[in-house]
């Protein structure tokens, strides 16, 4: 393989995934009038599958996170600028490379900064000091990062907690997901990477 090609690879890998989703259970509940309704643990764990679901639907048409994730993007070598796939990016944890010897080594945070861009999504752009990833790994540099709005529902613009109350119900009332009214309230948080 030529890392030293001018061409940018990338992979895009969560590694952890949101710790709580940005309607709880009980407002669900309460959303679908389903308050006194006892459900079997089947449909709690169909409601539950149609919270995450519905979140991950307004993930995919925004490339916005609702809910702080951690993301690794992997590169084929180290460019001038790195394009994050996810917005809003929270911090940058780390950008580690691997030598022609196969060893880890993490860049140092002197020799590179985060750019928010709006509705274009975040950048680093890496000043001097490039490291020598020549390797025999596809993707030598890993750049490690926290996107989403916050840890809760609460944190997340009413906006994106409306629409996915809005395709939770189409979700349990078995109609169509995306509807006209759920791509309006997403059209503002939609990133364009």
């Amino acid at each position: 393989m030529d890392v030293s090609s001018n061409e940018v690879r990338s992979r895009e890998v969560l590694t952890v995934a949101p710790a709580s989703e940005p309607i709880v259970a009980s407002s669900a509940h309460a959303h679908l009038r389903l308050e006194g309704v006892t459900l079997s643990s089947t449909e709690d764990t169909l409601l539950d599958a149609y919270i995450q679901a519905s979140r991950e639907a307004a993930e995919n048409y925004t490339d916005s996170v609702l809910i702080n994730q951690t993301w690794e993007l992997w590169l084929n070598r180290m460019p001038e600028i790195i394009k994050l796939g996810k917005a809003p990016i929270n911090s940058v944890s780390n950008i580690s490379y691997y030598d022609a010897d196969n060893s880890s080594s993490i860049f140092s945070a002197g020799n590179y900064q985060l750019e928010t861009l709006g509705q274009y999504g975040s950048q680093i752009r890496v000043f001097d000091n490039f490291p020598d990833v020549t390797t025999k790994r596809e993707f030598p540099v890993v750049v490690t990062y926290v996107a989403g709005y916050g840890t809760a529902g609460t944190d997340c613009p009413e906006a994106l907690n409306t629409s996915v109350r809005i395709m939770l119900t189409n979700l349990w009332e078995g109609e169509e997901v995306m509807t006209e009214s759920v791509r309006f309230l997403l059209a503002p948080y939609r990133v364009f990477l």
